[in-house]
């Protein structure tokens, strides 16, 4: 990686210079004889947020507006009268005139020129396949990204949460770990990421997903989420799950501007997912338990007045380490004594385990150029505590682009480059979380004897493991949008992604793991991992349009792409390096299975090559009828069915233009329908060993002690095909006054031929073999709305809704009715039932005369929970994943003052509460669920309990804990504030007497995730476990502009 460091030194550099010396052309067209006029005006979106780059044209003047949306334009002398007539325009938005009045403050509001057609203006888009004629009739949502520049969060990938209807993402626990993201839920049987995922493009390149978390949120312009087959069909089977779409920001033309953002603040601990017991409840629980390991009994009356001495003397020899030989009321007194010492303690280990910390994020950004060509270079540092000791996350990103204009076109580089690491004390068995659960209320860290561990000190329980990924990541993309002749634009983008990942797991020799398990020469481990990932994408278009008699505009498009992904994987593991914590330290003369060093290692390519045509046609802005077809070959298939395809038919409505009494009203400014049809293959859940034979060497087999012998990674099914996805979109869009608007898609989606592994005899050498087994139905309806209720000088007031619902459906097993995997009594997949129903048992309670938990089956008997689970005695009970998402937020300015709100909303799901910290009597030793005392059975006639006899028999806490029952199982609904700022501009004369340095300044407080709302007590709503949950950040933020 030095190489990579030094070009993207040296690309820095030449950009910095090329950028410092261009002209200043604003600053020498604004220098004025003693008779010079000034303009001043102020340019804002339609929201009313300030426009930064806008060209400001006066005959031969012009100027640019700052990052505040303010210019100045100075001319030669006074203009005739008074008035003078001025030409805005900027990137993507309509050109406008307007007429400056002596003496009238200007404003003025800047419309998108989305839906132009009569002309076509050639810019740098290295985003070749963002054409127009895709988002007339497909589903493209765009992501807010003032919204999202206000969220103090390290990872991009989270900080979308909410901000497209339609778009879910989940939390999956600690800082820096990578979370769900999907579009429109799953579409596939096979759960995980590969075959579910959406695709990232970051201008015109494929990248990792991975790549996009590093990402840094103000070095994009925009980011577009693709969620039909029309949107998407220009990607082809690769677009199966839907497209973020990723535009970088890029240089503008005028004098350099420098753009300073810094902020800094802190992580709070965030909701605490459940409340533990208190030292009085948890010593009557252990009293009520009567076990003696636990001292709630063992110091009791209850225990010291009927066990023999005998017995005493053994109990306290077994826990405590003492073998006093002490009279009954001696031993009492002493019982006394520490049950009351115990009570003295009261110790909140989420308080002390879970800890606020500090976040910190700064940018620097250079942005500027002349005609020709154009430049921005910015670099980003972040850092977030984590919430356990030994957990955060660093990162710094590097981007730079340069766009050259010429007569035919633009030609564009872009670089983009990260580094990241994050530190965790977690291991794949134990974390340091678990002891906010399972230390005892009486127990603190300096505690000689832990109850809860028995054996131990805290200072055992701590240090014991750490682990640090590091992420490396290096991107760059070559474009070219060239306008040979009128009517013909070619667009051609290469790009290259690469991310290196490596990864060190150690557990010191000094852990009480090693010490008490371990000879000295064994004692410490070390795993260390390095995975890359490169991805290359090609990818040539060539599009022609062509208006006919002023109403008929007519597209045709024709594409090839190319697309290679390389993963490698490495991974070494050794025991015994002692105080030598590196490779170089692992004992190689060990030789036992479990001690002796492994090595593993993998590489897996894949390529695909499509071809594409599309054409679009629209009628006067009122009709709009979009066609796409795109044939992919993949690497992945066998050669006989290595082609599969996407298409896609759409077509949108105008009716404001249609209808003839709507148009050119004031009320009804916008009317539209859309509608799209489409089919795309999807390879999202087909590995390389899945379709065709790969082998791998076997690692202690040899033939005649001089061959190794190879064996099938996997089963192959060479008659697998990929899923089939057909899609269905219907939207109307209405927009009222130019300020209210609503949208509505309904959106159907079958996969047909879904892939799944199924379980095979082991009489083949395998036990599963991915294969396609039947269908599944996704469907829903998306509703946006915006309402801008004050949009004045001084107020300012706009409100925004969203809400999704999604639902998916087993159609067909293809000649099953339910689908299990091994000797699960639950099914994966039941025809009729949604794709991750929950199962479980009608609990009908805990019986108060025998303490047994009792149950209702399929034919309404009673049951005991402890008698063996058969497939009948289960129910279904809900959907896991809740159906309805959605936001509202509400954006308030009054002068120089603006306040951002966004909360985020889930309900419909339901999750089991977790059993792992619901005590019995082999682990009551460790706290406990507060309440547990008054809702467990512990005596003939206790009534209304949920949890049954502690003696009960083992089966039934196993299926107490295996299966959900209606009694413990609950809505993981939940309201978050997702986002929240106060911001303040600092005005133009406060600047001007700080000597004009700077041109536009703001301060503002900003928050992300500061409360989250839930009726469920099982942990985290989002995953249904005891993990942490998202951080809640508080910050101060400072940007300026030079």
């Amino acid at each position: 990686m030095p190489q990579t460091k030094l070009l993207l030194t040296l690309l820095t550099s030449l950009t910095l210079s090329a950028g410092l010396a261009l002209p200043p052309l604003a600053a020498a067209q604004t220098s004025q004889q003693t008779t010079a006029f000034t303009i001043t005006g102020l340019v804002v979106e339609r929201d009313g947020s300030p426009l930064y780059g806008v060209i400001v044209r006066a005959g031969n003047a012009k100027t640019m507006t700052n990052a505040g949306g303010r210019f100045t334009l100075t001319l030669a002398s006074r203009p005739e009268g008074g008035r003078l007539s001025l030409t805005l325009s900027a990137v993507g938005k309509k050109t406008q005139q307007v007429t400056f009045v002596e003496g009238h403050p200007l404003r003025v509001v800047l419309e998108d020129a989305v839906g132009e057609i009569k002309e076509v203006v050639v810019r740098a888009r290295p985003n070749i396949n963002a054409l127009d004629l895709r988002a007339r009739s497909g589903v493209v949502a765009q992501v807010d990204m003032k919204l999202l520049a206000q969220k103090p969060m390290i990872d991009l990938s989270l900080a979308l949460q909410g901000a497209v209807p339609g778009l879910t993402v989940v939390n999956r626990g600690e800082l820096g770990m990578k979370p769900e993201i999907r579009i429109r839920g799953n579409n596939s049987f096979t759960k995980g990421d590969a075959a579910n995922e959406p695709l990232y493009v970051l201008d015109g390149k494929i990248i990792s997903p991975q790549a996009f978390m590093t990402l840094n949120p103000l070095d994009i312009r925009e980011i577009k989420v693709l969620k039909d087959a029309v949107a998407t069909a220009l990607y082809g089977v690769k677009a199966a799950n839907g497209v973020l779409e990723i535009s970088s920001r890029r240089g503008v033309s005028g004098p350099m501007s420098i753009s300073l953002s810094t902020q800094a603040g802190v992580t709070l601990r965030g909701r605490q997912t459940t409340t533990m017991m208190d030292t009085d409840e948890k010593l009557e629980l252990e009293r009520r338990m009567q076990v003696t390991t636990a001292p709630g009994y063992l110091f009791s009356p209850d225990f010291i007045s009927s066990a023999t001495l005998s017995d005493l003397r053994q109990s306290y020899q077994s826990t405590l380490g003492i073998a006093p030989t002490w009279t009954r009321e001696e031993y009492l007194a002493y019982g006394s004594r520490q049950l009351d010492s115990l009570r003295q303690i009261h110790t909140n280990w989420w308080h002390d385990l879970i800890r606020p910390n500090s976040y910190q994020s700064h940018n620097l950004s250079l942005r500027g150029g002349s005609q020709d060509v154009t430049y921005y270079v910015s670099g980003n540092f972040s850092r977030q505590g984590g919430q356990l000791e030994g957990n955060d996350t660093k990162r710094f990103t590097l981007t730079n682009s340069l766009d050259w204009q010429s007569r035919l076109g633009f030609v564009s580089l872009g670089l983009t480059g990260g580094y990241a690491k994050t530190n965790s004390p977690n291991s794949s068995d134990f974390s340091p979380e678990q002891l906010v659960y399972e230390l005892n209320p009486y127990e603190t860290k300096s505690s000689q004897q832990l109850f809860s561990y028995p054996g131990r000190k805290y200072s055992d329980l701590t240090g014991q493991f750490r682990r640090w990924t590091k992420e490396i990541r290096f991107g760059t993309s070559l474009s070219a949008n060239l306008r040979p002749f009128e009517g013909l634009q070619l667009d051609a983008v290469l790009g290259l992604d690469y991310v290196l990942n490596e990864s060190e797991q150690i557990t010191p020799a000094t852990a009480y793991s090693e010490v008490t398990r371990r000879r000295p020469i064994e004692r410490g481990m070390i795993s260390v991992g390095k995975n890359t990932d490169f991805n290359y994408s090609a990818n040539l278009r060539a599009t022609y349009q062509r208006l006919f008699a002023e109403k008929h505009d007519l597209s045709i498009s024709a594409n090839t792409d190319y697309y290679y992904s390389e993963g490698r994987l490495l991974s070494v593991t050794g025991h015994g390096i002692g105080l030598q914590e590196y490779l170089a330290g692992v004992n190689k003369g060990l030789t036992s299975a479990d001690l002796r060093p492994d090595f593993s290692g993998s590489n897996a390519t894949s390529a695909q090559l499509g071809f594409g045509l599309a054409t679009g046609y629209t009628y006067d802005k009122k009709l709009d009828l979009f066609a796409a077809y795109k044939a992919d070959a993949s690497s992945l298939l066998p050669c006989d069915k290595r082609w599969n395809t996407a298409w896609a038919l759409g077509g949108g409505l105008h009716l404001e233009e249609l209808i003839p009494f709507l148009r050119g009203g004031s009320l009804l400014t916008g009317l539209g329908l859309k509608a799209s049809w489409g089919l795309t293959a999807s390879l999202g859940g087909i590995t390389s060993a899945s379709a065709v034979p790969i082998f791998s060497y076997q690692q202690s087999s040899f033939y005649a002690d001089q061959y190794r012998l190879i064996r099938l990674s996997t089963l192959y099914n060479d008659r697998l095909k990929p899923d089939q996805l057909k899609s269905v979109d219907l939207g109307l869009s209405v927009q009222l006054a130019h300020a209210h608007t609503l949208d509505v898609n309904l959106y159907r989606r079958d996969t047909e031929d879904a892939l799944i592994m199924t379980d095979i005899p082991a009489s083949n050498g395998f036990l599963s073999m991915l294969d396609n087994v039947g269908s599944l139905r996704n469907e829903g309806v998306e509703l946006s709305a915006s309402s801008r209720l004050l949009s004045g000088e001084d107020w300012r007031l706009s409100l925004r809704a969203a809400l999704a619902y999604n639902r998916s459906k087993v159609l067909d097993l293809y000649g099953k009715t339910a689908i299990y995997s091994g000797d699960n009594v639950y099914p994966d997949y039941e025809v009729g039932r949604s794709y991750d129903y929950v199962y479980g048992l009608d609990a009908l309670g805990v019986n108060p005369l025998s303490g047994e938990l009792m149950f209702r089956d399929r034919q309404g008997a009673e049951q005991s929970f402890g008698k063996t689970i058969v497939r009948d005695d289960l129910v279904g009970i809900g959907y896991r994943t809740p159906p309805y998402t959605g936001t509202f937020g509400l954006t308030f300015g009054y002068k120089a003052l603006e306040l951002d709100a966004q909360f985020y909303y889930v309900f419909g799901g339901f999750k089991a509460y977790s059993m792992t910290y619901v005590r019995g009597v082999s682990d009551v030793n460790k706290n406990a669920i507060a309440g547990q005392v008054s809702r467990t059975w512990f005596a003939l006639g206790d009534e209304d309990r949920l949890y049954p006899n502690p003696r009960a028999g083992t089966q039934t806490f196993n299926n107490l804990s295996h299966y959900p029952n209606t009694r413990m199982i609950s809505r993981s609904d939940y309201l978050r504030l997702s986002m929240l700022s106060l911001r303040y501009r600092l005005s133009s004369s406060l600047l001007h007497h700080l000597g004009d340095v700077v041109k536009y300044a703001t301060i503002a407080l900003q928050g992300s995730n500061l409360f989250t709302l839930t009726p469920y007590k099982g942990g985290s709503p989002e995953s249904g476990t005891y993990d942490l949950g998202v951080q809640p950040v508080l910050t101060l933020h400072l940007n300026l502009n030079f």
